[in-house]
């Protein structure tokens, strides 16, 4: 079985559906065909961090712990610091039991930054300066 989750940003689903052929996504008709498919409620703004992370964690922003970009009330000297992967404090859908024996490939999440381990591919979303954008690391150089 293969899932695939896309978060397209400002595409409506009639838009979509008219110009699948067009755009030649097939695996995106195979799936409209087939009923194979599901919307994912993540909030009124799907590809900010809070609504992302809803999405992949199953759990309100109370629960995962992310609210927006960035932490403005933890810092000791006061400026803002960009939220990270170890804000998230719910496990992502590719961490539960349930999906361990199953391989991943994620690709430019917000707040999956700095990488963690994963059963497959991750490309993190990076939201400040780093060297280290990937797991495994020599994916960077593949």
């Amino acid at each position: 079985m293969t899932a695939i989750i896309a978060i397209v940003e400002g595409v409506e689903e009639t838009l979509l559906r008219r110009n699948i052929k067009r755009l030649n996504l097939h695996w995106w008709d195979q799936a409209f065909q087939n009923k194979h498919y599901a919307q994912l409620d993540c909030g009124p703004v799907p590809y900010e961090p809070s609504n992302l992370m809803t999405a992949f964690t199953g759990m309100s922003p109370g629960h995962h712990g992310c609210y927006s970009y960035w932490d403005i009330h933890s810092n000791v000297d006061g400026k803002p610091r960009v939220l990270n992967a170890q804000d998230v404090k719910a496990p992502l859908l590719w961490h539960l039991p349930e999906f361990k024996d199953k391989r991943v490939a994620v690709v430019n999440i917000q707040l999956t930054h700095p990488p963690q381990k994963v059963n497959g591919y991750l490309i993190s979303y990076l939201m400040n300066q780093s060297l280290r954008a990937t797991y495994p690391e020599i994916l960077q150089q593949e």
